[in-house]
């Protein structure tokens, strides 16, 4: 029988204390620091992958300086500072999503498994968006072909076998009601009810989620990726939508269960890809000044105290919120033919 997905992780933490000598928090210390540095090596590539290398050397510096916490998506961060199961299990889900767009489905079905062994509901998830990236980049011809390979059903009953077994562990002590009121109410309540989340929040993932598409449609981008973004943006929406129905509206176990909110982790990483493209844009048009001002809306402003020192009675996302609208418009304005602003780039380019 597998223990419970938060127990193995803390069985591996453990173990491998037990077996080198080392306190656990120093386990748990650089174990975090090599989660964090595997993530960002995965997402580099992703975003290698998915464009090209100055592209993504763009993207990346964008993620780092922001930690991907832009914009602030309701429910969860793509990567937050805590050594949890869930930021363990989405590192696997990283690589996965990678080796998709390689087309390297065993590899990342193999992937999966991991992600799947250590969170559940993260690896459910993540299999879920690795069919819509396949089918997105790859095409639903080459999708439909993979069900001639019979190695793909061995990784595949591997993910499912792990699955299983886990799924088959929990135990059933609560009624419907009850845990719907627990689990969707007090624990997860922040995750996915719109009651329960600023309206900040919701502003500034919407305002980015309308200026990427916006920018999708407009920018010479690979058609691959403009139909990957808007598939990645339109299932965030739905499921965005069915969690309101059926948590809030109609609360259901399956969907309190689900956490549809769990889905976003692909949406910033996509998003950056976006606001990279442009910004790389505008440095090979010599427009210095809106490539700096893209940097805007990344900027840790929380993470140093300025949000709460400029608005100090504003919420937290207020100064990020202003920044997106500030940074195209300087963008923009750079864009035009004055020749002050010509005369700031030529300075310097």
């Amino acid at each position: 029988m597998i223990s419970q997905p938060r127990l193995i992780l803390a069985k591996c933490i453990s173990t491998s204390s037990e077996l080198t000598g080392i306190h656990y928090t120093y386990i748990v210390a650089y174990g975090n620091i090599l989660r964090i540095w595997l993530y960002a090596i995965g997402l580099y590539l992703f975003f290698k992958q998915l464009t090209n290398h100055n592209t993504a050397l763009i993207a990346f510096t964008l993620a780092a300086l922001s930690f991907l916490s832009v914009p602030f998506l309701p429910a969860w961060w793509p990567v937050t500072f805590d050594f949890t199961a869930s930021n363990v299990a989405l590192t696997f889900s990283m690589f996965a999503w990678l080796f998709i767009v390689r087309d390297k489905v065993a590899t990342s079905l193999l992937l999966l498994s991991a992600s799947v062994l250590i969170h559940p509901l993260v690896g459910v998830h993540s299999l879920i968006i690795s069919i819509i990236v396949y089918t997105s980049y790859h095409g639903i011809e080459r999708f439909i072909a993979l069900f001639k390979k019979p190695i793909l059903y061995i990784f595949s009953g591997l993910y499912a076998a792990i699955f299983i077994a886990i799924y088959l562990s929990f135990d059933k002590v609560l009624d419907d009601q009850r845990f719907i009121e627990i689990n969707g109410l007090y624990r997860h309540a922040h995750h996915f009810i719109f009651s329960h989340m600023d309206l900040e929040k919701w502003a500034s993932t919407f305002i980015m989620l309308f200026i990427s598409s916006w920018l999708l449609y407009r920018l010479d981008i690979d058609q691959r990726i403009k139909k990957l973004g808007l598939s990645i943006f339109v299932y965030a929406l739905s499921l965005t939508a069915m969690g309101y129905v059926f948590v809030e509206l109609i609360p259901t176990r399956f969907m309190v269960s689900f956490i549809p909110m769990r889905a976003f982790p692909i949406l910033v990483p996509l998003i950056i890809i976006v606001w990279a493209t442009l910004a790389l844009k505008l440095l090979k048009d010599k427009n210095i000044l809106g490539f700096y001002a893209l940097f805007l809306p990344f900027l840790p402003y929380n993470k140093i105290g300025l949000t709460w020192y400029i608005f100090p009675d504003k919420h937290e996302l207020t100064l990020p919120i202003i920044m997106i609208f500030l940074s195209i418009f300087i963008a923009y304005i750079c864009s035009l033919n004055i020749s002050l602003i010509k005369s700031f780039n030529s300075a310097l380019f």
